[in-house]
C-alpha cells in the first residue's frame, strides 16, 4: 500500500463464487469463481498484464 491505500477492491464470498467491486465504483459488481480470481492474481503478480513485461504470455486456465 505504497499509495496510501487509495486503490482498493472489495470481495464478498458466496456459496458458489465471489463478488468483486472497486471501492470507488461500488455500484459496479463482478461475479467470478475462486479459480478465476486466483488465475487473475497470479497473472498480475507475474506481470502478465504489464505492457512492457518480459513475462507476458497467454494465460492457461
Amino acid at each position: 500500500m505504497g499509495d496510501g491505500g487509495q486503490e482498493c477492491i472489495e470481495l464478498a464470498a458466496l456459496s458458489n463464487g465471489l463478488l468483486i467491486r472497486e471501492s470507488d465504483a461500488p455500484d459496479v459488481i463482478t461475479a467470478t469463481s475462486a479459480r478465476a480470481l486466483r488465475a487473475l492474481v497470479h497473472g498480475i503478480k507475474g506481470g502478465e498484464f504489464d505492457q512492457a513485461s518480459p513475462n507476458r504470455r497467454a494465460a492457461a486456465y
